[in-house]
């Protein structure tokens, strides 16, 4: 067996948190496998030190007389023979006094529910009150997809004549959380509305972009005024699909966003899982090999402002010249 039991449960944790569109921390992952159930309440106040036992002045002697007997001397029915006589010895108190332990008050209560699913990152305090966190929110994703039927993939209809269709896919692609888009007509519109409305960082774009759109989308990538995307143009004749990959599942879209909710009736359908995975290394392969054409990275990352438009240096004015002492002199 390549992974141990303990190996097999953390990966499962972490596989079960990405599924649900998270990934957790070191931090979390470890505090969860180390220390999963409520921890023990605190232990009571120390109300007695313990005392040790005093030997009575006879059973010195007879230890006193052991310890000189060479070790080859002492039998096992030498010892065997000596029990009853000191159980007898016990019983009358004369081996001496004996010892008493510590006494400690009751120990505290147990961590709660609610502390303990604080301390493991699955809530947190609100304005008040308890919400999920981002981590909770994955696992129970997980929990009610692993439930549901696995026949019956999610499919999501984008109808012609649905006014919240474009609304419907903006909510499935924010659900997913930091996601590539692949789409080789995107527009700036499009564009704009994914930077504001979802946590999808990286566009690959095709080149049949017009220039219009394409200087557009650099100017509100490199603003960086929509946090952290990147913005690259595929080799020509390299991507024809539109795609929507995240951490978890990868899924295709019928049709340009652009035309959501416009021209026609699309779906966006998910992709089984084994060949998510050729997919996602293709389109993967597409990004490595495209042009970067606009960045920006939050403040913070890597120690980088956002990535902005290189400006030209300011121009110095040149000193200005004092006329000389004789043409001072004049005009005063």
């Amino acid at each position: 067996m390549i992974l141990d039991a303990e190996q097999q449960r953390v990966l499962r944790y972490v596989r079960a948190a990405n599924t649900g569109g998270y990934r957790p921390t070191s931090e979390e992952v470890e505090e969860w496998r180390a220390r999963p159930g409520p921890r023990p309440g605190k232990k009571g106040k120390l109300l007695r030190a313990a005392e040790p036992g005093t030997p009575s002045p006879l059973m010195s002697s007879m230890v006193s007389t052991l310890a000189s007997l060479p070790l080859e001397n002492i039998s096992r029915s030498m010892i065997a023979n000596m029990v009853g006589p000191l159980s007898q010895l016990a019983a009358a108190g004369l081996i001496g006094t004996p010892g008493r332990p510590a006494e400690y008050a009751p120990n505290g209560p147990p961590e709660s529910p609610v502390a303990q699913m604080q301390r493991l990152s699955l809530l947190v305090s609100d304005r008040g009150g308890l919400s999920l966190t981002p981590l909770s929110r994955a696992l129970l994703r997980a929990e009610e997809s692993a439930n549901s039927d696995h026949d019956t993939a999610e499919v999501l209809v984008l109808a012609q004549d649905d006014p919240l269709a474009y609304a419907k896919l903006l909510g499935h692609i924010a659900d997913a959380g930091r996601v590539m888009i692949v789409d080789p007509y995107l527009r700036a519109e499009p564009l704009l509305t994914l930077l504001t409305t979802t946590r999808a960082d990286r566009f690959l774009i095709g080149t049949n972009v017009s220039e219009k759109d394409r200087v557009t989308m650099i100017t509100l990538v490199n603003s960086g005024a929509a946090g952290q995307a990147e913005l690259r143009r595929a080799k020509p004749g390299a991507v024809h699909d539109r795609l929507v990959i995240s951490a978890t599942g990868v899924q295709t879209i019928g049709m340009s966003l652009n035309a959501i909710g416009r021209t026609g009736t699309t779906v966006l359908m998910p992709v089984p899982e084994a060949s998510a995975d050729h997919l996602r290394q293709t389109a993967e392969a597409w990004w490595a090999e495209a042009d970067v054409i606009a960045v920006a990275r939050t403040e913070g990352e890597g120690g980088q402002a956002p990535a902005t438009a290189p400006r030209a240096p300011a121009r110095k004015r040149p000193a200005r010249k004092a006329p000389p002492r004789a043409a001072q002199d004049k005009q005063e």
